[in-house]
């Protein structure tokens, strides 16, 4: 199912792009237009940014914003967009050079430990907050307190673009109990990537439990009430980072045009064309990412790297 309001901003992309392609589309006040040579921006996004999204209306969309921020600040963009499945896919082309700009979970962006060419710049805004709690959430009349009950049970995780950490934070919880991995503890655990496909099989006794973010469960108590009547939080984490907007430190050409890209990509929310961006990627806004918002990341990056290496675990 298309998200809400999809096909008004699918059509508006369309038309925004169509005029753009004409001239016609207006350049914001800026910089004088002294530096109009072609440049192409290069971005890499994860697979899972097009889940519930026409690949090619995206694709219109983020051509439309590079245009538009480009012509903001006197330069003609283009943007070239890669996809990548794994952290390893990333390294690749991080190693490359075949990237400027990374949008990734910030527990990718640890993982790949490449801060010497890489900084996080921005924090997406989702649901008003930067950081968002990971649930494991289990129907109140049912015999299951906390995560040790739910040995041999069926669990749905949410594996989504907007939240990519369930999966390590379960993982951690397990490894820290000694209850050994997601395989051999639960007798099923099923990734989903819509938040209702994780909490409705709770709610209607057809699986044990669900690992969702605490976003998602507010918007499904409120859409139905008695959702947050029958399940309760058996284990909550700690506020985790959403996912985030990487920059390269270098390969930028002319070198101002990193800048620019920046200063364009934090007024998302006051442009047509960023509006429909965040819209499709479920955003509110970007914003100046704080280095402090990545230590739980770290922390639990570590965790589970260390617990991993110790035997017993």
């Amino acid at each position: 199912m298309s998200p809400p309001n999809a096909n008004r901003f699918r059509n508006l992309a369309r038309w925004l792009l169509a005029l753009s392609a004409i001239g016609l589309v207006w350049p914001a006040p800026g910089r004088a237009a002294t530096a109009r040579v072609p440049v192409v921006i290069r971005a890499a996004l994860p697979n899972t940014a097009f889940v519930h999204i026409n690949e090619n209306d995206a694709r219109a969309a983020l051509t439309l914003l590079t245009r538009d921020i480009g012509r903001k600040y006197g330069y003609e963009t283009q943007i070239e967009v890669s996809l990548f499945e794994s952290v390893s896919q990333l390294a690749e082309l991080v190693g490359h050079g075949r990237v400027q700009i990374v949008f990734c979970s910030a527990w990718d962006f640890v993982a790949l430990g490449a801060e010497d060419t890489l900084e996080a710049r921005f924090l997406t805004v989702i649901a008003g907050q930067g950081q968002h709690a990971a649930l494991l959430l289990a129907r109140n009349d049912r015999p299951i307190a906390r995560l040790d009950d739910l040995r041999g049970g069926r669990v749905l995780l949410l594996q989504s673009s907007t939240f990519p950490l369930g999966r390590p934070w379960i993982e951690v919880s397990l490894l820290e109990g000694r209850l050994g991995s997601l395989a051999r503890f639960f007798g099923s655990c099923q990734t989903v990537d819509k938040p209702s496909a994780a909490v409705i099989p709770v709610f209607f006794g057809q699986a044990d439990a669900c690992v969702v973010d605490d976003s998602a469960f507010a918007t499904m108590i409120e859409m139905n009430p008695a959702i947050g009547r029958a399940l309760l939080p058996i284990a909550r984490s700690v506020p985790l980072a959403n996912p985030i907007v990487v920059f390269a430190r270098n390969g930028w050409e002319p070198a101002a045009l990193r800048d620019d890209v920046a200063r364009g990509m934090a007024e998302l929310q006051n442009d047509i064309s960023g509006r429909q961006v965040l819209a499709l990627f479920k955003c509110d806004r970007l914003r100046d990412l704080d280095p402090a918002s990545l230590q739980t990341i770290r922390a639990l990056y570590m965790r589970r790297k260390l617990l991993q290496e110790s035997p017993g675990t």
